[in-house]
C-alpha cells in the first residue's frame, strides 16, 4: 500500500471517527435538564454522588445513550488510525521526544472513547434510582457512588493524556517541528477546543449550544480533520514523496 492510499484512507477514518464523537456526544449529553425535574435527587442524594449529576444524562432516554455508547466505542479503531495520521505529520519521528508525543496520542484514542462509552452505564443506573422506591435508594447510591468514582478516575486520567498530547502538538506545529505551516496551529484540536468553549458558552443559551456545548472535543477533532483533509493533506503527501526520494 503506497503513502499515498494510506495518508488518505486515514484521513478518511479520522474524520469518521470525530463525527461518530460528536453523534454519541450529542446523544447522551445534547438536552436541555434541570435536577430540579428529579426530586428524587436529594442535596443529600447529590453530596453523595460527589457533588455533581450530569442531568443531560438524565433527560437522554436509554436508546439515546446506547447508540451514544455504540458510536463511540465503534470509533475506538478509526480514531487509533486518525492518531496515527497525526504521527505522519511529525518531522524526525526517530526522536524521543515525537516519539513521547506519538503514543501520548495513541494513549488518548483508546481512553478517550472508552470514557465516552459509560455514560450508558452511569446514566442507566441513575436514572434506576429516579424511577424505584426510595428503600432501594441506599445500594443502589452505593452502587453509583462506586461507578461515579470510576467515571471521575478514568475521565481525569484520559483528559491528562489528551491535554497534555494536544498541547504539545500544538506548540510543536507553532515551532515548525510537524510538516504542516505555522499558521496551522491555529487549526489544532487544542486551539480549537477553548474557541468552540468560548462560543458556546456565550449567553444566552440556545438549541445549538444545548446540543453541541457537551461535545467540544469532539467538535474540535472533526473540524481539525476536516481541515487536514482540504488543505494540509497533499502538502504532507509532497513533503513525505520529497523524503523518501
Amino acid at each position: 500500500m503506497t503513502n499515498t492510499t494510506k495518508i488518505n484512507l486515514a484521513t478518511l477514518a479520522a474524520t469518521a471517527a470525530s463525527a461518530a464523537l460528536v453523534l454519541g456526544d450529542v446523544f447522551a449529553l445534547g438536552h436541555t435538564a434541570d435536577m430540579k425535574d428529579y426530586p428524587a435527587f436529594s442535596p443529600a442524594y447529590i453530596e453523595q454522588l460527589g457533588g455533581m449529576v450530569p442531568a443531560p444524562l438524565l433527560a437522554a432516554t436509554m436508546e439515546q445513550l446506547m447508540i451514544s455508547s455504540m458510536a463511540i466505542s465503534f470509533s475506538i479503531p478509526f480514531l487509533v488510525a486518525a492518531m496515527w495520521l497525526v504521527g505522519q505529520t511529525l518531522r524526525n519521528r526517530d526522536q524521543w521526544y515525537s516519539t513521547a508525543l506519538f503514543w501520548g496520542l495513541m494513549t488518548s484514542a483508546a481512553l478517550f472513547p472508552l470514557v465516552h462509552a459509560r455514560f450508558f452505564f452511569v446514566a442507566g443506573l441513575l436514572k434506576t434510582i429516579v424511577n424505584t422506591d426510595p428503600s432501594a435508594h441506599p445500594i443502589l447510591l452505593q452502587a453509583a457512588q462506586d461507578f461515579m468514582r470510576l467515571y471521575y478516575i478514568g475521565w481525569g486520567i484520559a483528559m491528562l493524556v489528551i491535554t497534555i498530547s494536544w498541547i504539545t502538538y500544538m506548540v510543536f506545529v507553532f515551532l515548525g517541528k510537524p510538516y504542516l505551516p505555522r499558521k496551522a496551529g491555529f487549526v489544532t484540536p487544542f486551539f480549537l477546543l477553548i474557541l468552540l468553549n468560548l462560543l458556546l458558552n456565550l449567553p444566552p443559551a440556545n438549541p445549538i449550544t444545548t446540543t453541541f456545548g457537551g461535545s467540544t472535543l469532539s467538535l474540535a477533532y472533526l473540524l481539525f480533520f476536516i481541515f487536514f483533509g482540504l488543505w494540509y493533506r497533499k502538502p504532507l503527501l509532497m513533503e513525505l514523496k520529497i523524503k523518501n526520494t
